[in-house]
């Protein structure tokens, strides 16, 4: 499968069904073909067994004749029993298959999305209706649709071609009236997934509310400021605008396919009438009649309703399959899931008269932004919320592209780079930061060697925590399990931290992390970080400004561009945006 270039098609998925898993699908299809073909020769069998038995009665044939037709029944009644269940097992065994190959092909694909895919609200959308599911139903339900397709056609197109040798006016008839059904079922099967795409979208924001009601996190904001009614208030409406769509839509689609099976039973009832003057003349026996009869009622009773399912149900596959088509020609970020090297050397990151807006917007972050980082030096990024100083770290480490100038890691593009060797310069400690339910030591090292483990444990403040943790370093986090510890908010920042500590990188960012701490608690958590990462390169980011006593250089942001730089002192003495910013938060830092 091209990735890069995949169009929408049945026959592509079905191509792919058949990539990763040749052998059960090859026999799920012939096993559909042989149960098929059993509802004809019931038909002959049986005719032959009713006519043979009445001839038998009335002393006209012998008994071998009887006992041969009866053998016959007997025989494709035990192949059916065999049949069934090994097309059962061989559809079991493709599903197994598609299960086990395709779940890693969409979380790669889902891993390697470049970042702009993952902040569109859109194109997330999407990504949630094909991959968040990864059972991956849609290639399963197209396995099976086309199983079942199969028999059913065999099975039709047998009893047609039999009642086609008795009276070939009357299997066209039958021909005519199904046709307009299938495509009437296609085109329903369309309205079912718009459904289904709208009821997507009301559950996530239905699973979103329920989380506010359950989790622990939002328990005691809910109660103190009493949301829990209103949270509640607004699940009931949209569980309820959610069932209506629903029902009105399945009760829409019962009355439609009514119709349509009405239509075919009373096309079989029609035909029972017009087979009797042929039996009248003798071009069909008493027992092909019964036979074909009983079987035609059978078959078009069953797929009155089967051929609706299918229909609709290919209707919602082609749906899909033109959602996983665009999903899988989403843009992907090269290298991300490359296995890691060796850290590339540090020596600068320089921003060159760098412009930025994010997809879709007209309003630039960054006209003409100029700055540089060096090796060995610490910086403190400071401006008011929304100034650019996050996007700016998006752009250095390569997560969204420049739209003007260019950013250069040791005097070269950093598109010359592969996004695993310039990931590896990089340890950053972001605003929302993730908290692992795993052990200590895995949220620090997760799975790498340990060394260094316990020394980035005593910078970032941690020893107090893991003598009170009853397993140490290797008690579990979280409570994903009966045994899990639950930590305050500032201790699963200080791991945040030990983790930048515990990496190798050498440019290491705190990107805003403290951001729900007091100005004094920040303050000490950046001085800790400082003196911690040696040599290393710092970044500290924040809108206040705990950091800047500590830096080499503080980067004042405002109005897409830098609008002043220096220390501490030279920024004081130029009485500038810094000074002011500074003045107003004196107060904050008075116990200094």
């Amino acid at each position: 499968m091209n990735k890069n270039t995949l169009k929408f098609s049945l026959f592509i998925a079905w191509k792919t069904i058949f990539r990763y898993s040749a052998i059960p699908a090859t026999l799920n299809i012939i096993l559909s073909v042989l149960c098929g073909l059993t509802t004809p020769l019931l038909v002959l069998f049986t005719a032959m067994f009713i006519d043979s038995a009445s001839e038998y009665v009335a002393g006209a044939v012998a008994g071998n004749r009887l006992l041969f037709s009866l053998a016959l029944l007997f025989a494709l009644q035990i192949f059916n029993a065999i049949c069934n269940p090994l097309n059962n097992l061989a559809q079991t065994a493709v599903e197994n298959k598609l299960r086990k190959q395709l779940r890693l092909l969409l979380l790669g694909k889902r891993a390697r999305l470049e970042y702009k895919n993952i902040e569109n609200h859109d194109t997330w959308d999407l990504v949630d209706r094909v991959a968040s599911n990864l059972e991956t139903d849609g290639f399963t339900q197209l396995n099976n649709n086309i199983a079942k397709s199969v028999r059913i056609i065999v099975q039709l197109a047998g009893t047609l071609i039999v009642l086609a040798a008795q009276v070939w006016w009357a299997a066209l008839v039958i021909v005519v009236v199904t046709l307009p059904l299938i495509v009437f079922s296609l085109k329903r099967g369309r309205v079912l997934y718009e459904m289904y795409r709208k009821v997507s979208a009301m559950t996530r924001l239905m699973k979103y509310y329920s989380t506010i009601l359950t989790n622990r996190e939002a328990a005691a904001e809910r109660i103190l400021f009493g949301f829990t009614n209103t949270i509640d208030e607004r699940f009931r409406q949209n569980h309820k605008k959610r069932t209506n769509l629903i029902l009105k839509t399945i009760t829409y689609e019962t009355g439609y396919s009514k119709i349509g099976s009405t239509g075919l039973i009373l096309c079989g009832l029609f035909m029972m009438i017009i087979l009797l003057q042929p039996v009248a003349d003798g071009r069909i026996t008493v027992g092909m009649y019964i036979s074909l009869t009983g079987v035609l009622m059978s078959v078009i009773n069953s797929i009155s309703w089967q051929i609706k399912y299918l229909m609709e149900s290919f209707a919602c596959n082609i749906e899909y399959f033109r959602d996983f088509s665009q999903f899988m020609n989403l843009g992907e970020q090269p290298g991300v899931l490359d296995v890691s090297g060796e850290t590339l050397e540090f020596r600068s990151i320089e921003f060159r008269s760098v412009a930025f807006s994010y997809p879709g917007m007209q309003t630039k972050v960054f006209d003409n932004l100029n700055l540089i980082f060096e090796r060995g030096k610490h910086y403190a990024v400071v401006g008011i919320n929304g100034a650019g100083k996050s996007t700016m770290v998006k752009l250095m480490t390569g997560l969204y592209a420049v739209t003007g100038g260019e950013i250069l890691l040791n005097g070269k593009n950093i598109n010359k780079y592969s996004f695993r060797d310039l990931m590896s310069i990089y340890s950053i400690v972001y605003q929302d930061f993730a908290k692992y339910s795993v052990s200590l030591r895995d949220n620090i090292c997760f799975g790498a060697s340990g060394t260094g483990v316990a020394a980035a444990v005593t910078s970032a403040g941690l020893d107090e925590l893991v003598a009170k943790l009853p397993e140490g370093i290797a008690t579990q986090l979280g409570r994903l399990t009966d045994n899990g510890a639950d930590i305050s908010g500032g201790e699963w920042q200080k791991i945040a931290i030990a983790r930048a500590l515990f990496s190798r990188a050498p440019v290491k960012v705190l990107d805003e992390p403290t951001a729900a701490l007091s100005p004094m608690a920040e303050s000490e958590m950046f001085a800790m970080f400082a003196e911690n990462t040696g040599y290393d390169t710092t970044i500290m980011i924040s809108h206040r400004l705990g950091s800047t006593k500590l830096a080499d250089c503080v980067l004042v942001f405002d109005k897409g561009g830098i609008a002043e730089q220096g220390s501490h002192t030279e920024l004081m003495k130029k009485n500038g945006v810094y000074a002011e910013m500074f003045e107003s938060q004196r107060s904050w830092y008075a116990e200094e």
